[in-house]
């Protein structure tokens, strides 16, 4: 029986890990606003989790790289335009011209 409780608590624990852990997905959500302004590239959206703890979530800053910022504005701008929902990747944090963090969007899924 003492076998049988510690698979079930060594079970628990590594299930609550990943949850504690998480993956910085969005899961299903709707872009609101796209604001370009010489500081970046930011999707206003509700609702959405905060893996990093970052200040705010009113608003996700997208990944300056070369190549990717284009891409990722087009794929926000295709979804806002038809209304579809999205699944954003989010890691880190980055600061804002209006006094707080954002997360940092890494990834965007257009969903169907």
């Amino acid at each position: 029986m003492m076998k049988f409780f510690r698979w079930i608590l060594t079970c628990v624990a590594m299930f609550a890990s990943g949850a504690v852990l998480a993956d910085g997905s969005t899961g299903s959500i709707q872009i609101k606003t796209i604001v370009v302004e010489p500081s970046g590239t930011w999707l206003e959206v509700a609702n959405v989790v905060n893996p990093d703890s970052c200040g705010s979530t009113q608003r996700l800053k997208l990944v300056e790289a070369a190549g990717v910022t284009d891409r990722m504005y087009a794929a926000a701008l295709a979804s806002k335009s038809a209304r579809t929902p999205v699944s954003l990747w989010l890691s880190g944090c980055t600061n804002t011209p209006w006094g707080y963090t954002a997360p940092i969007v890494y990834s965007i899924t257009i969903l169907d």
